[in-house]
């Protein structure tokens, strides 16, 4: 919210693409902005659309919302430039990225280097992008998965955090990348001017 209030001018359209059940309709409006979610089947969506041939104006929107919705995609290509092409020159695109959403109705669930790639494929710039989730807490805490499993998930999660099931550090190595065991990304990119 602090990304859009800071660089969006007040009063400003906000689109969400995979709203859900539209948990960011109050906060939005109560910053002033104009806003509209999007969803391919929820019923609190103010519209029902498919990410890949969004019904709106090129150029019209300031932000884009994208809550883990990329997994969901057919084509991630497609969508994604569709959202390039709704978001005004210079605007931004905010979300989140699921990479470990087996049990979600995902088609392909994004790496780090996927979703750079089809953010650069689509005209979008990468400013910011950070791990939310490793894969064993998104595991962890993800509805699919058994539910005497979740626990175990999760202490592994902070054991891994803790660098404790790291072997390299042991003898010495440094600690692996967070973003290779990656369960879930956020990323802030802007629409190439």
């Amino acid at each position: 919210m602090s990304v859009i209030k800071d660089d969006v001018t007040p009063g400003g359209f906000v689109l969400e693409v995979g709203g859900g059940p539209a948990r960011y309709r109050a906060p939005i409006l109560g910053l002033g902005f104009r806003f509209l979610t999007t969803d391919y089947e929820s019923a609190a969506a103010d519209i029902l659309v498919d990410a890949h041939a969004l019904p709106f104006k090129t150029a019209c929107a300031d932000a884009l919302l994208m809550q883990s919705v990329s997994q969901a995609f057919e084509n991630p290509f497609v969508a994604f430039r569709e959202v390039a092409r709704v978001v005004k020159s210079g605007g931004l695109v905010l979300g989140t990225a699921d990479c470990c959403a087996v049990f979600a109705a995902s088609f392909y669930n994004m790496t780090p280097w996927g979703l750079l790639s089809v953010l650069q494929a689509s005209g979008l710039a990468l400013e910011r992008l950070w791990l939310t989730k490793d894969a064993l807490e998104f595991c962890g805490t993800n509805p699919g998965y058994p539910s005497v499993m979740k626990p175990i998930l999760r202490g592994l999660s902070r054991l891994a955090r803790l660098r404790v099931l790291t072997p390299r550090n042991f003898l010495g190595g440094r600690a692996s990348d967070p973003l290779v065991t990656a369960g879930s990304l956020a990323f802030i990119a802007r629409k190439v001017p």
